[in-house]
């Protein structure tokens, strides 16, 4: 089914929920830099936690709950032998370990965000 015409309201209802997370989060965790002149489309909300056991402990507290966040990016491609990377990627290893793409789409509840929030806030405090 095309949903060409709700996109703008599907795109207006994640970005109230981006927005949220931003707010809510803003002091917990680390957001993407965007470039200027960049237009968003809310299709994703990467977070960096302070460290890997935190953000695999929200990982597991949120599916616990049956919220889904899912571990983009994860492991770093440069361990994956099938790639068979010559090089250690340092940075990408640490910011792999670290990530979470927290929920967002067309009607999710105001209370499941700020349940995630929640759950995040409290370990990473």
């Amino acid at each position: 089914m095309a949903v060409l015409d709700e996109m703008e309201g599907n795109i207006e209802s994640r970005k109230r929920q981006f927005l949220q997370y931003r707010e809510k989060l803003k002091d917990v965790v680390t957001f993407q830099v965007m470039s200027t002149g960049v237009s968003l489309n809310y299709a994703y909300v990467p977070v960096l936690l302070p460290s890997e056991e935190q953000a695999e402990k929200a990982y597991l507290t949120l599916k616990e709950k049956g919220i889904t966040v899912r571990r983009y990016f994860y492991p770093s491609l440069d361990t994956v032998e099938y790639f068979g990377a010559k090089v250690e990627c340092a940075v990408s290893r640490d910011v792999a370990s670290r990530i979470l793409c927290l929920p967002i789409f067309y009607g999710l509840d105001e209370e499941i965000v700020d349940e995630v929030c929640s759950v995040i806030s409290d370990i990473v405090d």
